[in-house]
């Protein structure tokens, strides 16, 4: 199948690395433009010309921090005051919260999550909205992850990331009529530095050596690997698709069998 993106534009979040970064390639691959969306100017201008030389797309890009719902709003709302066009396409991608077991989660990271994960997931959404139903055409990929309805020890504060779930799902039904489909990407283990970082830390709480935390890591997925961020890009690309019109309102599980649920 193949999957044309040319005269679309997509906002992609998080995009500096990992996931994000892969998405933002994928898609400019295909032929959309895009907005980079993160926190780190140099990393998104390094990015913003890699693309355009790669693929001669038009990219653009706001700089703004996630843990501020408030500059989100601000910095996208200056950007579309002089932007010319429909944004097609929101990837709402962010990295995860820190490693911690419940009994250890104050308010005040409990807040976070929800400010980074939903609030802001929100606001660029209300943002887009208006323009997607005049078109007829929209999509909202969420990038949210596995654990949050599988738990796993140490990434307590994850689980919090069910209420992004509940509210893309409440969204999907609002949106349906207007050609908007809106879903859910959940990775499992997939090699980013992120993943790296939090088997660190987790490994070190353990007081195991991180080679054999990794190792044990590794084979407790079923295809005994991790999974490469181009591989979720694939899945996102496709419910970028026209072709996934029929799609919405669901979660994409993409973790080599990592979940032990159905």
């Amino acid at each position: 199948m193949k999957v044309d993106l040319i005269g679309y534009t997509a906002i992609v979040g998080g995009c500096t690395k990992g996931i994000g970064k892969a998405i933002a390639e994928k898609f400019a691959e295909n032929g959309a433009n895009l907005v980079l969306l993160a926190r780190n100017r140099d990393k998104l201008e390094c990015l913003a010309n890699d693309l355009k030389n790669r693929f001669g797309r038009q990219v653009w890009v706001i700089v703004a921090d996630f843990d501020e719902p408030g500059e989100v709003d601000l910095k996208v709302t200056e950007f579309l005051t002089t932007y010319d066009g429909v944004i097609d396409i929101l990837v709402n991608n962010v990295g995860g919260p820190v490693p911690s077991d419940t009994q250890d989660m104050t308010s005040l990271q409990m807040l976070a999550v929800i400010q980074r994960h939903v609030i802001c997931n929100h606001t660029l959404a209300m943002h887009l909205l208006p323009e997607m139903k005049k078109k007829g055409y929209g999509r909202i990929i969420n990038v949210v992850g596995t654990v949050y309805h599988t738990p796993y020890p140490g990434l307590a504060l994850t689980t919090l990331r069910a209420s992004e779930i509940s509210w893309s799902k409440a969204l999907s039904i609002d949106v349906a009529k207007y050609g908007i489909t809106v879903n859910n990407i959940l990775p499992g283990p997939t090699e980013t530095d992120e993943l790296s970082e939090i088997m660190k830390i987790l490994a070190l709480k353990k007081g195991q050596p991180y080679a054999e935390f990794e190792a044990e890591a590794i084979n407790a997925v079923p295809v005994k690997r991790f999974g490469k961020p181009e591989e979720i890009a694939n899945a996102a690309l496709y419910l970028a698709s026209r072709q996934a019109s029929f799609v919405t309102g669901t979660n994409l599980t993409i973790d080599g069998g990592f979940t032990p649920s159905i």
